[in-house]
This record gives C-alpha cells, sequence and structure tokens, in this order.
C-alpha cells in the first residue's frame, strides 16, 4: 500500500467581510497517498481552490493542520515555505501564466534558475520535457505563437522539468475546447502515473473525474462525497 503522503486535518478557513464571516473550509480532513491522482470537483464557491491553496502554502488555514511528508507547513514562516514550494511543488494553472516575451524553452526552464540549475543543465532538462509533452518543434516560439493547447503543455512542462513530488493543478483544462481538453488530462495523468508523482486537479468540470482515483466532491467548504475510481477499486483489492 502506497504511503500517505498529504494529511489535513480539520481544516478551517475563515474570511471576514464586514461583520459576515465566510466558512470557505469547513472541517476539511483528508488523507492522500503518494502517487494518488486526486480531483477536487465542485462549483465556484465550494471551497476547491481555497483547498488546493491551502495545501500549496499559499494561503494560511484559519485553524487545522496540514502535514505533506512529515512537514507541518501550516507552521512555517513565508521564507519556510517558499523553499518547500520550490523544492516539492509543481504547478500548472488554468490561465497558463507563461512569460509572453520568453520563449516555450525559456519559460520551461526559468524556474530552475532559482534552484541554482547550470544553463546548460536548464536547457537539457528544458528540451526533454517539451519533447516529451510533444512540443520538440515548438521550443523556440513565444506564447503568442501557439495555440491554447500548446501554451498549456508548455506550462505542464514547466511544472514537470524538475520531477516534483506534487503537481498542483487549477483548472487546468477551463480555457479549452473538448478534444484538447482529454489531450491535456491524458498527458498531465499519464506523467504523473510514470513519474509516480502525486497530482491534485481542482475542477468543476465532470469529466476530469474519469481521470483520477480519486474525487472529492466538495460544496460549502466541506467534502460531500468521495468517488473512488474502478482503477483505485481494483488496487484495494491486489493488496
Amino acid at each position: 500500500m502506497s504511503e500517505t503522503l498529504i494529511k489535513l486535518r480539520d481544516l478551517h478557513k475563515v474570511y471576514k467581510m464586514g461583520d459576515e464571516k465566510i466558512h470557505a473550509l469547513n472541517g476539511v480532513s483528508v488523507d492522500i497517498k503518494k502517487g494518488e491522482i486526486i480531483c477536487l470537483l465542485g462549483t465556484s464557491g465550494s471551497g476547491k481552490s481555497t483547498l488546493l491553496n491551502a495545501m500549496a502554502g499559499l494561503e494560511k488555514p484559519t485553524k487545522g493542520e496540514i502535514n505533506i511528508g512529515g512537514i507541518h507547513i501550516e507552521k512555517l514562516n513565508e521564507s519556510q515555505i517558499t523553499s518547500f514550494r520550490r523544492l516539492n511543488i509543481g504547478f500548472v494553472f488554468q490561465s497558463y501564466n507563461l512569460i509572453p516575451t520568453l520563449s516555450a524553452l525559456e519559460n520551461v526552464s526559468i524556474g530552475l534558475v532559482f534552484k541554482g540549475v547550470s544553463k546548460s543543465e536548464r536547457d537539457k532538462k528544458a528540451i526533454k520535457i517539451l519533447k516529451a509533452v510533444g512540443l520538440g518543434d515548438r521550443m523556440r516560439h513565444k506564447p503568442t505563437e501557439l495555440s491554447g493547447g500548446q501554451q498549456q503543455r508548455v506550462s505542464i512542462a514547466r511544472a514537470f522539468v524538475d520531477n516534483p513530488k506534487i503537481i498542483f493543478a487549477d483548472e487546468p483544462t477551463g480555457n479549452l475546447d473538448t478534444r484538447t481538453t482529454i489531450e491535456i488530462l491524458q498527458l498531465i495523468t499519464g506523467m504523473a502515473r510514470k513519474n509516480g508523482q502525486t497530482l491534485i486537479i481542482v475542477s468543476h468540470d465532470e469529466e476530469v473525474t474519469a481521470f483520477a482515483d480519486r474525487t472529492y466532491h466538495m460544496q460549502d467548504g466541506k467534502i460531500k462525497e468521495i468517488q473512488i475510481s474502478n482503477r483505485e477499486e481494483e488496487n484495494e483489492e491486489t493488496i
């Protein structure tokens, strides 16, 4: 059985708007295993993005514990959490978040600068991952010269380039058509499975559940239902 990588315990996030309190997270407790592909599914305002942001250390919870690989990230200061993200986490965003003046190759390799990787090694890694996502002939192109699907492939390459333990994907197919959505989901989940990485996808699209081992249906800051895929059930039967 895979070891538990992420443990969330009684997680709350409360925002104050005037005299009103908004409970974006309302007592979430979850265990996520190493190498598991998770979908956080829900409508706008359900708490799914807040939960992702809390796990990624982008927002501190009002109450509760976030234990990732034995580290309580809710207790880390800003410098420590930045270092933790740099060493352990990759991000894929709905809006791609590419730098328009840089080529695909430069967009993928730039994150490695902050890890002290030499330019020759950065380029080597970036070229390898761009070929893996099907952009071997587009490496010198800038974002404006690429389609939406191609830009998202660059974003995926950037997230995976240094083989992080965890990939957080926030609505990664939100700006894509149906055919490209399927291609991107196949690509991102296939790469995560191949590398044994934990992948957490936030989405409002039921289509994503078919690619996940486990889907947490969120509503009003709580997990209302847990949907286990056939693949996960088969894995548990063989343990």
